[in-house]
């Protein structure tokens, strides 16, 4: 199977690296884009604040307006975690995580691919203002999997930066995959799905 990156580890910290070669000629689309956008030209950058400059400002939540299958890679970044899910009590509102990763799903082309960078729940980033859900790897891959082909979750990241704990840190992330203070998700929206 293509992978469009591939991870290091150098010092213990887990590095995601895009193969810019795999990519080529890809229509990516990255949600959520901010001001930290990721960089690829002719990306479609969307988010709902017009300050940060995205090529499409819109509210996910109702559609983005680009046609079904459009894209042949969708890439998002700490912004999973600032929508609401409702896994039991079916609460009006409370649907935002099904409603964006069903959005993402119709943006996809057949074979394409979903790649999206999440805090892990033992981060301190965890806890930040704004966020409503921060998941276990298991749970990531039980929401994901309801749409997509689960490929793959790993661990990026450091918990602490003090360089004479990198040894250490090396081989926890080698030992821990979800061993990061962010989780790196890779699915695949399978042929007629």
């Amino acid at each position: 199977m293509n992978r469009p990156f591939m991870t290091k580890n150098s010092s213990g910290v887990n590095t995601i690296l895009f193969d810019r070669d795999y990519l080529k000629d890809k229509q990516i689309v990255e949600l959520g884009c901010g001001l930290k956008k990721l960089g690829f030209e002719d990306a479609i950058t969307v988010d709902s604040r017009p300050e940060v400059n995205p090529t499409i400002v819109c509210d996910i939540l109702n559609g983005v307006p680009l046609p079904d299958k459009s894209a042949d890679l969708v890439y998002c970044s700490h912004f999973l975690e600032h929508f609401m899910e409702d896994h039991w009590n079916h609460l009006p509102g409370w649907d935002e995580q099904d409603r964006i990763i069903g959005e993402v799903h119709r943006l996809m082309k057949d074979d394409g691919d979903f790649l999206a960078i999440v805090p892990s729940p033992h981060s301190g980033m965890a806890q930040a203002v704004g966020h409503k859900t921060v998941y276990l790897p298991t749970m990531w891959k039980a929401v994901l999997s309801r749409k997509f082909k689960f490929i793959d979750i790993t661990g990026i990241g450091t918990w602490i930066d003090i360089p004479e704990m990198n040894d250490m840190m090396c081989h926890l992330s080698q030992k821990y995959p979800f061993f990061g203070k962010e989780y790196f998700i890779w699915c695949r929206k399978e042929s007629g799905l």
